[in-house]
């Protein structure tokens, strides 16, 4: 039998070395990375790409190596368009060489500044709940995102104070009745409902900075039982280093990302002045990975939670990089590291499963990316969308796509010169992106041959759209705010409903303005929008007018012949500044955050479009003074 026909034999030899913790074992031979190396060199001989027979010895080179310890830490990472080395990711096996890296780091930038001084699965329906209500808005199906409200289709669960969750049982057409709150531990930030447990995800972070100390923040996950609503119970308490950047669940574990930055002080000799910790113990140095860059300033910790066990972590993994953004869908995480000086993004690539984190491999794009809208991964390429900041008015935009190896397979550069990429949304082998200054377009990229990507059209439209959500199979629904032709002055809020059936010729064949000033939740925040598409109704919270304080929620109907009008206008009672709707069946349940701390709860009957029941007043008895 071909050595590489039996490389899964291989690979079972190889792992036994790991059981011996003697041993120091190079990065690019880990178990993470094995699979990549052994089927990278399959693949090679069935493309019977074999100069001087490399894929036919490759595999014994591996087990060889492991044997030696003879190749270096470390595996290189490579810009997009080049195949040669720029820098390097390592996966650090020493905490000393995680001490160097940050106090390398910490140098440069005492140096900089002194200088200077001269940016889930969905919830099963529980027993009884409602056939339609709200699920949150998420980038990718299936892989559940937090947020501040959520429902199970019999009860709603609101954060309605600093540290406290209110409960309420969702009575139909006679409203919503308050059944009990919770006080989180610190200040929330969101929430989850999965399988009858409720999440809190809450911060700790001090008031004060001293440059001897390591600014440090907490982060704790809160699990209750409340498959009696009426009757919550902790089951499991969790705390790690940071403040909370983002979170997933997916598959029965969450996935909880949070970021510190690194000490200014520290002692090599005390781990725990400069390494976090997740529970209540540091990070292992194994499971670190370091990007050697100048601007390393910051941990990103990610750990996993298994839902039906939440008393302890299934695993953890540290970047140490500069400031990261993320993209989580099924299978893979994708961490985003800019490097300001070298105008590019190091794109970071895990791959999860049942709670399992490993590191596969880096790649580095031109440019810095929006945000998690701007990457999609589809039959196992990786599409990204890049601004390359330029001085003066030369911004351009990049379009790449990889390979589930992250090897490029092909690119369109330099588009849109002199704008930046404002929103983006990729549906299966097409994506859309808007970039805004001066002539605003909505792109749309053939990504259908991964290998031969081209710029199917591009609509001129006024205004600019902060998302783009797909609303039907050939309908692209804009949220953004209305400048007018010449782009001068902010309008307000402004909906776009785009015909994309022919990616040729995309078509803006309805538009929706709301005077107001603005908004700033509802542009920064794709949460702060409800789409009821089975309903045709599209909610938001905005101010009534472009002078006026008073705050309300908007209902939308769109009809494909008469396009957007108005259906129902929600006023908020105080001063509320801002909001959050779920529905279940017919009925809407608006949630208004005042400002002086309280909450209104108010029900809606969307069919009759009129008030029902009588609107809840929660006050907050939590607030941290």
């Amino acid at each position: 039998m071909n050595k590489l026909e039996n490389s899964d034999e291989i690979k079972d030899k190889i792992k036994d070395v790991f059981d011996d913790d003697k041993i120091q074992i190079p990065e690019s031979i880990r178990p993470e990375n094995l699979d990549f190396m052994l089927d990278d060199a399959m693949e090679r001989r069935k493309q019977n790409h074999t100069p001087h027979r490399k894929p036919i010895w490759k595999a014994a080179s591996i087990a060889a190596a492991v044997l030696l310890i003879a190749i270096p830490i470390g595996i290189h990472n490579y810009r997009a368009g080049q195949n040669k080395a720029t820098g390097e990711i390592k996966k650090t096996v020493t905490y000393e060489q995680i001490y160097q890296e940050i106090n390398r780091a910490e140098a440069y930038t005492y140096s900089e500044t002194d200088s200077e001084n001269a940016v889930a699965s969905e919830d099963k329906e529980t027993s009884g709940a409602a056939s339609s209500y709200s699920k949150t808005d998420t980038q990718v199906e299936g892989v559940d995102e937090a947020d501040i409200v959520k429902t199970d289709g019999n009860y709603l669960y609101y954060v309605t104070g600093d540290r406290q969750v209110s409960i309420f049982r969702a009575d139909g057409k006679q409203g919503a009745t308050h059944v009990c709150d919770l006080t989180a531990k610190q200040s929330i930030e969101d929430l989850y409902i999965s399988n009858g447990t409720l999440i809190l995800l809450s911060s700790e972070q001090s008031d004060t900075y001293d440059v001897n100390d390591w600014y440090k923040a907490t982060t704790y996950l809160e699990f209750y039982d409340v498959l009696d609503p009426k009757n919550p119970k902790q089951i499991a308490q969790l705390q790690q280093d940071g403040t909370i950047d983002t979170s997933r669940i997916y598959d029965g574990y969450l996935y909880l990302f949070t970021t510190c930055e690194t000490p200014n002080n520290f002692d090599k000799n005390d781990l725990n002045s400069y390494i976090p910790k997740v529970g209540e113990t540091c990070v292992k140095a194994k499971d670190f990975i370091v990007e050697q860059c100048e601007r390393v300033n910051q941990y990103t910790i990610i750990s996993s939670i298994d839902l039906k066990h939440p008393t302890k972590f299934t695993d953890r993994k540290v970047f140490l990089s500069s400031d990261t953004k993320e993209y989580v869908n099924e299978n893979n995480i994708y961490l985003l590291s800019y490097e300001g000086n070298e105008n590019d993004t190091t794109i970071c690539k895990f791959q999860y499963d049942k709670g399992r984190i490993a590191f596969k491999k880096t790649v580095k794009v031109d440019g810095q990316i929006n945000n998690n809208y701007s990457l999609d991964e589809y039959k196992g390429y990786l599409r990204v969308l890049t601004t390359v900041n330029k001085h003066g008015n030369e911004d351009y935009n990049n379009v790449y796509v990889f390979d589930s190896k992250l090897n490029k397979t092909d690119s369109i550069t330099k588009i849109a010169k002199g704008e930046i990429i404002y929103s983006a949304r990729f549906l299966k082998d097409r994506g859309y992106f808007v970039t805004y200054r001066n002539t605003d377009p909505l792109f749309c990229v053939n990504l259908k041959n991964p290998r031969n990507i081209k710029i199917d059209s591009k609509l001129k439209i006024p205004g600019f759209s902060s998302f783009l959500h797909e609303y039907s199979k050939n309908r692209l629904l804009g949220v953004g705010m209305d400048t007018g032709m010449d782009g001068s002055e902010q309008l307000g809020v402004k909906l776009s409903m785009f015909d994309i059936s022919n990616p040729n010729v995309m078509k803006e064949i309805a538009k929706y303005t709301k005077q107001t000033s603005t908004n700033d939740e509802l542009q920064d925040n794709n949460k702060a929008l409800l789409i009821m598409r089975e309903k045709n109704l599209i909610g938001f919270g905005c101010l009534k007018g472009r002078l006026t304080s008073r705050y309300s929620y908007q209902v939308v109907k769109y009809d494909e012949k008469s396009g957007f009008t108005e259906y129902i206008d929600i006023l908020a009672d105080t001063t509320a500044n801002r909001s959050r709707a779920i529905y279940i069946g017919d009925v809407l349940y608006v949630l208004f955050l005042n400002d002086d701390g309280t909450s209104d709860i108010k029900s809606v009957d969307l069919v009759k479009r009129e008030k029902i029941g009588e609107t809840i007043h929660i006050s907050d008895h939590t607030t941290i003074q």
